[in-house]
């Protein structure tokens, strides 16, 4: 029995001994390493090397993180609407108000709203600044869509000279030379895949700067494309008094859908208007006064 409770204590305090380093570490990691300030001030230690990931860290890894990558990317404000669309909106209200022209000019601005709408639903110039320098301007500013694209023409000077805006094939040959990498969503070959997750952190944080920073970037864009995960804002608008606005998400698809269906109400609800003699000009402020903040804002 003597030795018997001399063994349980010997097991007892190699036990205690155990637990309690484990529970202060524990404790430690949850109060002071995944946290906000935490991923900031351990950042060297978990391989956070750039601005950006330690965002995407803080945002999705810490207890009180938002969980919006969009945020943590800086490309909120990125992907709201192009603002040719913003400015083709903003014409509409204006057109209203022009006297004996005003049938024509809105009619024109409807066109255009049709017209990039259509053409150019999806597309998004990324400018990720945290990410600087990825070694080459093409990079920075470039697009989510697989081929170089011209800007959308101006509604104010549709002839002006446009400027291209770089796609996935191009931006991949620019990260380490054509041939070494390849992105899922786009066409060109490469030895060693970029999607949401790959290549991984530990090759990623392997490479210099630029090419680090490229590669990054390059992931990001992709996380951006995986069909079927809501990153986007699809909101629902009622365009008929008083004017709603339910927020919704979506992936890239669906709001491509969105955005046209958007603008199809638009062009119908106007069109019945401007059909409806007895229509006034107050009545087209009206509309328009209530629909800007929403359409700034879908």
């Amino acid at each position: 029995a003597f030795l018997f409770l001399i063994a349980s204590s010997a097991l007892g305090g190699a036990m205690l001994s155990a637990v309690v380093p484990l529970t202060e570490m524990c404790q430690f990691w949850e109060t002071d390493v995944t946290t906000a300030e935490g991923y900031i001030r351990y950042s060297s230690e978990m391989g956070l090397n750039s601005p950006g990931s330690i965002a995407v860290a803080q945002t999705c890894l810490s207890a009180n993180g938002t969980g919006v990558l969009g945020e943590a990317l800086g490309l909120v404000e990125a992907l709201r609407f192009q603002s040719e669309i913003d400015a083709s909106a903003a014409e509409l209200g204006a057109a209203a108000l022009r006297g004996a022209n005003a049938t024509q000019a809105l009619l024109d601005a409807l066109d255009y709203l049709d017209m990039i709408s259509t053409q150019y639903p999806g597309l998004f110039q990324l400018v990720p600044s945290e990410l600087n320098p990825t070694g080459d301007t093409r990079m920075i500013g470039s697009s989510l869509e697989v081929d170089d694209v011209l800007e959308p023409p101006s509604i104010t000077a549709p002839n002006a000279n446009r400027t291209t805006i770089f796609g996935l094939d191009t931006f991949v040959d620019l990260i380490a030379g054509p041939g070494r990498y390849r992105f899922q969503s786009g066409l060109k070959d490469g030895t060693l895949l970029i999607n949401s997750t790959s290549p991984s952190d530990e090759h990623i944080n392997a490479q210099p700067t630029v090419v680090r920073n490229a590669l990054i970037y390059a992931r990001q864009k992709e996380a951006l494309l995986e069909p079927g995960v809501e990153r986007f804002r699809c909101d629902t608008v009622q365009l008929a008094p008083p004017y709603r606005r339910q927020e919704r998400s979506c992936d890239l698809n669906g709001f491509k859908r969105s955005v046209r269906q958007l603008v199809e109400d638009v062009l119908d609800t106007t069109r019945k208007l401007l059909d409806d003699e007895a229509a006034s000009s107050s009545e087209f402020d009206a509309i328009f006064a209530d629909l800007d903040p929403i359409l700034q804002n879908a």
